[in-house]
């Protein structure tokens, strides 16, 4: 899995470079900070089914990140992307709080 700092992210956002977004938190977590187009898909049973029903081109670049660099939920995601067959599967660790506390747009709401 390649990873990508919150720079990273924020200059391929900027270019409107085609990726998706990812977060992995479960639904309360993911509403709290809202990073600029991304989706949501929670860890958990469903996951794999859940992500492919929103990601079916497992050539697509997704970019995965959860609450913080403490949370363990990006990694387990993309080790079972990678099991699933996507190919290009690229983790930001520093996740929700460090784009937030970056002063980083995010959006506020109820997805």
């Amino acid at each position: 899995m390649r990873t990508f700092s919150r720079d990273d992210l924020r200059r391929t956002l900027d270019a409107d470079e085609p990726i998706v977004l990812t977060a992995v938190l479960d639904r309360d977590h993911f509403k709290e900070v809202l990073l600029p187009q991304a989706i949501n898909v929670p860890i958990g049973k469903s996951f794999g089914r859940d992500l492919q029903g929103e990601v079916p081109d497992k050539s697509r670049e997704v970019v995965i990140c959860c609450a913080n660099i403490n949370c363990d939920a990006s990694p387990k995601a993309a080790a079972q992307m990678e099991r699933l067959g996507y190919e290009q599967v690229i983790g930001y660790s520093a996740g929700q709080e460090d784009w937030r506390d970056a002063g980083f747009s995010v959006e506020r709401g109820s997805q």
